[in-house]
């Protein structure tokens, strides 16, 4: 409870990327404005780290990509499923990113399938792998896994689509700069079948 106002926070702890797996007691200390504490240390209970296996050598991707984004991450490649996308399918997007250093920014991943005269036709924005690995968990050589699904419309015309991928900050809209691109978006083709 916020003693000023009598309302609940949600705090959401971090854990750093150098976590060991491992139990860990939870415990609760109320300081004030000047840091001092005013209540506790109360013990909550525990929390269970598990360890988590990375990925230091990427696997084979279908489409190889190999490009820069602001200095901290590549995009090494990409799978698709289905391979032959038909309108109404709902499209997986694998993407394969190896982070080039270590990042306190937390990025959003966009991938966006544009229309014939530029507008979004599919999209979808998340942290990355499905919002359970944000980047500043990633370590420096780790390759990441992570799927975005696309609804496509169900009258979407077959033909020859762009798709945009990047990385943003949600606070700001911010994207990581990409070499030779002015928005910071990576532009692939995605071709869908009638």
């Amino acid at each position: 409870m916020d003693r000023r106002g009598g309302r609940r926070r949600r705090i959401r702890p971090r854990l750093g990327r150098d976590a060991e797996p491992g139990t860990y007691p939870l415990i609760l200390i109320l300081v004030d404005e000047e840091g001092h504490a005013v209540l506790g240390p109360l013990p909550l209970g525990e929390v269970t780290v598990e360890g988590m296996e990375r990925l230091l050598e990427p696997p084979p991707t279908a489409y190889a990509v190999g490009v820069s984004l602001g200095d901290q991450v590549e995009l090494l490649g990409y799978d698709l499923e289905p391979e032959s996308p038909a309108p109404g399918d709902r499209v997986t997007l694998t993407l394969y990113w190896r982070a080039l250093t270590e990042m306190e920014t937390s990025y959003t991943v966009f991938v966006h399938l544009l229309g014939a005269e530029g507008e979004i036709a599919a999209q979808h924005d998340g942290v990355p792998a499905t919002g359970t690995y944000p980047t500043p968990l990633w370590v420096a050589r780790e390759v990441v896994a992570d799927p975005h699904p696309l609804d496509l419309p169900s009258d979407l015309p077959p033909g020859t689509y762009s798709l945009e991928i990047g990385m943003y900050v949600v606070e700001t809209g911010a994207r990581l700069a990409v070499s030779g691109s002015p928005d910071g978006a990576i532009r692939l083709q995605l071709s869908i079948q009638p």
